[in-house]
């Protein structure tokens, strides 16, 4: 109604031209006047008062309107610096502007963009991200569209809006476990660039998800040095890097041991048998070589590479780097098949098979490998085993421990009575009580009569052990490191204990090295024997 008043008053000039005619120059006040006396007169103004009004704006309005930062972000994109430069060079200049602008802003649309960035949106989605970013960075987790949750990732790579590189990797994994559930290829680029994050500013390596392959490398790498390595490693090695699952096989629950000495030997021999015969080495034949390739940093994402290293190293793990030379980044490891390898399976199976023929195990299975060297090297370590069994059975010596107490006890009462014999020559002197011939006799042969029978009793045991078996008690029993001894004979501690629990099987009836605890331990009751028969 003012604006209609108002135009009407202003448009009947000729109403106040006899007031200002004579005068080129309007005079306001008169002006001013003419016009009150004018609209104080009409019913519509006679009653009214006048004070300032809040302009509302509609809904149009309201989302034409442009906050002064992101229009001060449009600019940037269009000046003349930011014409010599690409894309993503842009982003990351805009994103430093922008990096603590908040909006409060009821964004009901959508946004949709393969590659999104704030010029590629509209000013109604530019202010529904940045409404969305701060109820983020308020611990809270809003629906997004997934161009948001990119943007955003976008942002963190370049440590926009985080103090370090170390809050940009552990937003990365929040956005991760929050919007990756629900879109495989997000949780797949989530994962990729939080990994590229940790290469790309040297963080620790362990933060490292999809890229590292920590437990396959280092199976391989015990692999490389099968040789040196503690069978118990080697073992554990082919289980890991095996298609084949050993340990779901009946007959490895059957005879475990047998298994384990008898593939870690056959691999041993076999990766010889390459080294001395063939070409390649066996780790090559199964797992290929290890080679440098280009890498692509930050894949599938608009990156600004703002460090622009010339020179960069970083050690995944022993076998596994990655290089930079020249802005140029590249990853050198083993491109193989790691995990599940069908070679290396296959070989497993083989094993499996031909150990279950020779035992005449009531499964049997058809070996994939039919090399006749691999076969017979099968055999070979198989029998040998076998060998071992025999032989170590017909040695076998039964042995009463209620006799063994009882020489105990009786060679301790001889030594009493020898230690008192002694003490009373020594105060009598010669005229002191001697020792009749019959109890001389009786304590010179007593000795040796338990000397005798120790000997028949106990000294036998200790030839039914290996010289690495020995070693093993010995070093139970004096409370050594079984690390050490493993380390220093390159052999496999529990294979060992228990081939030793079963060749003492029949002399205790029980197991002698108890393997349930936190490392193995000498059962208690056994321990003074045990040390008895190893002479300690």
């Amino acid at each position: 109604m003012q604006e209609r008043v108002f135009g009407r008053g202003v448009g009947h000039r000729s109403a106040l031209r006899p007031e200002v005619a004579s005068d080129t120059r309007l005079d306001v006040e008169t002006l001013r006047s003419a016009l009150d006396e004018r609209l104080h007169g009409t019913a519509a103004f006679s009653a009214k008062s006048y004070a300032d009004q809040p302009i509302i704006f509609t809904g149009s309005h309201l989302r034409s309107y442009t906050p002064g930062p992101i229009a001060h972000a449009r600019d940037l994109a269009r000046d003349s610096e930011a014409l010599c430069h690409g894309e993503a060079w842009t982003f990351l200049r805009q994103a430093r502007f922008l990096a603590d602008f908040e909006e409060s802003y009821d964004f009901s649309g959508n946004f949709s963009r393969y590659f999104p960035t704030y010029e590629a949106m509209s000013n109604d989605q530019l202010r529904g991200y940045f409404d969305w970013r701060r109820r983020w960075r308020h611990e809270k987790e809003p629906s997004a569209s997934d161009s948001f949750v990119y943007l955003y990732a976008y942002e963190l790579i370049h440590l926009v809006g985080v103090p370090d590189a170390t809050s940009a990797w552990q937003e990365l994994r929040r956005l991760r476990r929050a919007y990756g559930p629900g879109s495989d290829r997000m949780a797949a680029n989530l994962d990729r660039w939080s990994d590229d994050l940790v290469v790309y500013y040297g963080l620790d390596p362990h933060l490292l998800q999809v890229l590292a392959h920590r437990e396959q490398d280092a199976a391989l790498l015990v692999l490389s040095q099968c040789k040196t390595r503690p069978s118990e490693e080697l073992f554990d090695a082919l289980m890991c890097l095996s298609s084949y699952r050993i340990e779901e096989s009946s007959f490895y629950k059957a005879y475990p041991s047998d298994f384990k000495q008898v593939a870690v030997e056959t691999y041993r021999a076999i990766a010889d048998h390459h080294d001395r015969h063939l070409k390649h080495s066996l780790l090559q034949s199964y797992f290929g070589v290890s080679v440098e390739q280009d890498y692509q940093m930050f894949g599938n994402a608009v990156f600004a590479d703002p460090l622009h290293p010339d020179h960069a190293d970083f050690e995944v793990d022993p076998i596994d780097h990655f290089h930079c030379r020249c802005g140029r980044w590249s990853r050198k490891r083993y491109v193989g098949n790691l995990h599940p390898n069908r070679k290396l399976g296959a070989l497993m199976k083989t094993i499996d098979a031909t150990m279950r023929t020779i035992y005449d195990f009531k499964r049997p299975l058809r070996a994939p490998i039919t090399t006749k060297y691999v076969n017979a090297l099968v055999v070979r370590h198989t029998e040998l085993l076998l060998d071992e069994r025999r032989e170590a059975k017909g040695r076998v010596v039964r042995i009463d421990r209620s006799k063994l107490r009882e020489i105990r006890a009786n060679a301790a009462l001889t030594c009493k009575h020898l230690i008192v014999a002694q003490e009373s020559d020594e105060e009598e002197g010669e005229g002191g009580l001697s020792v009749s011939p019959a109890l001389a006799k009786a304590t010179v042969d007593e000795p040796s009569v338990l000397e005798v029978q120790k000997s028949e009793s106990v000294g036998q045991v200790p030839p039914l052990l290996t010289s690495e078996e020995r070693d093993v008690l010995c070093t139970l029993l004096e409370d050594g490191s079984l690390k050490e001894l493993e380390r220093k004979r390159h052999i496999m501690v529990s294979l060992l204990i228990e081939s030793i629990n079963e060749k003492l099987y029949d002399t205790f009836g029980d197991v002698v090295i108890d393997v349930q605890q936190d490392r193995p331990r000498v059962i208690a009751d056994y321990e003074q024997d045990l040390k008895d028969m190893m002479s300690i």
